[in-house]
């Protein structure tokens, strides 16, 4: 039984698909568990970015994936003095702040799409953050590689990560915490099903070694 497990096992890994990651370019910045780190680069949400396991930061980075799948959009939370929304693809408003006066949580998500990995790629290149002054329509513009825009991210696990814009651009009074951005992959139910039945199996073993003892 011990090596028809293992052998299932063995299958079930070598049969997943592989793990789709976000890749980050650029100079990165450690900001580990420590909430004085993110507070020296003026970030609010210090507590909630910890939290969610994000350790590192990477100023006018560039993202793109290593592979095709499906990604969701989740608006997480804003604090600026302007209305800033995000757009993806170029042209395409996606989501608006509703109250610039306060430091809003939203949790929202606002858009989910399976694309392959060139498809993608080309929405990652053109997505961006649009300042709105006084919401009538958007006066200036953040896209990635600029200094405006922000990636929150976990070396460790990067199918997820925060995109974080900061309306003051390259001279920020609070750097990066304006509108936040989670872009996380959603695991197909091929990868569910493998992990389910890895856990099912890792279950088993440890039931056998139990009634053996």
């Amino acid at each position: 039984m011990k090596k028809i497990l293992a052998a299932l096992l063995v299958s079930a890994g070598l049969a997943a698909p592989a793990h789709a990651d976000f890749v980050i370019t650029g100079g990165a910045t450690s900001a580990g568990n420590n909430a004085a780190n993110y507070t020296a680069i003026g970030n609010d949400f210090a507590a909630e970015l910890i939290a969610l396991g994000y350790t590192s930061f990477n100023q006018g980075g560039l993202v793109t994936v290593n592979s095709g799948g499906t990604i969701s959009f989740t608006a997480y939370g804003s604090e600026s003095a302007n209305y800033n929304s995000f757009w993806i693809p170029v042209g395409v408003q996606r989501f608006a702040e509703t109250d610039p006066a306060v430091k809003t949580f939203y949790n929202t998500t606002f858009l989910t799409a399976t694309a392959t990995q060139a498809q993608i790629n080309n929405a990652l290149s053109t997505m961006r953050f649009v300042v709105d002054v006084d919401n009538t329509g958007g006066s200036q513009n953040a896209g990635v590689g600029t200094s405006g825009f922000g990636i929150f991210f976990n070396p460790n696990d990067l199918s997820t990560i925060m995109l974080a814009f900061d309306d003051n651009g390259a001279n920020p009074e609070d750097n990066h915490d304006d509108l936040l951005i989670r872009v996380a992959f959603v695991p197909e139910p091929a990868t569910w099903a493998f992990m389910i039945l890895g856990f099912a199996g890792l279950g088993l073993a440890r039931r056998r070694r139990l009634a053996r003892a």
